[in-house]
């Protein structure tokens, strides 16, 4: 029996949990049971699901047999838990939906996270630790460095590179070829038509009322 520890319980984690459940119940999966770790289990508690609470990540002893995914939304933090894990020498897999379409050219690294209804066109290179969410797309020969987020509808076309821990928001897009440099933040309906240089960071207007009822 191997178990597989989410790193994160919080809402991403619990969209990780439904991965998980979807792999079971197509057989495709390579653990058994899952459980969570976290150094604060508050939102566990509040949802019921103590009994899916694992223990605190900072005093986890790695468990040899056992697989490793980090949900934790924000890059760096999860780069953090991440390298504490790894100092310990923990196995990290990858889960991805039964539901994503993913190439056979593309190339995955270890703990990736892959949601329902993605795709991972042709000649990809997706980085490890990287979280493609819901109707997420990654065009063809376009490269996702390590620690990157894509939040839902993110549409990365085809020849666009992304450095190390750029974190897009729901509906971005990058036109084709081009680059976006590490530590960029992107947020939400944003759509990039230029090279970005390293800690750029990209924000519509919020929305305006064109006819507000008294």
């Amino acid at each position: 029996m191997t178990i597989l520890y989410i790193i994160g319980a919080g809402g991403f984690g619990f969209e990780a949990a439904l991965i998980c459940d979807a792999m079971l119940a197509s057989k495709s999966a390579p653990f058994n049971s899952y459980a969570f770790l976290d150094d604060d289990p508050e939102y566990l508690n509040k949802r019921g699901q103590q009994q899916l609470f694992a223990g605190k990540l900072n005093s986890h002893e790695v468990d040899p047999s056992a697989l490793y995914i980090c949900a934790i939304g924000d890059p760096n933090s999860r780069k953090s838990s991440v390298r504490t894990l790894q100092a310990k020498h923990a196995q990290f897999t990858n889960i991805i939906h039964p539901t994503a379409i993913v190439a056979d050219s593309a190339q995955i690294g270890e703990g990736v996270i892959i949601c329902a209804f993605a795709f991972i066109s042709t000649f990809t290179k997706i980085g490890n630790h990287v979280h493609v969410n819901v109707s997420s797309s990654v065009g063809h020969d376009s490269v996702l460095s390590d620690f990157c987020s894509l939040s839902s509808h993110v549409d990365i076309t085809g020849n666009v590179s992304v450095e190390e821990r750029v974190f897009f928001g729901t509906g971005a897009a990058v036109l084709p070829g081009f680059k976006i440099a590490a530590d960029c933040r992107i947020g939400a309906n944003v759509h990039v038509m230029r090279n970005l240089k390293p800690e750029s960071i990209m924000y519509n207007e919020p929305a305006k009322f064109l006819n507000k009822k008294s």
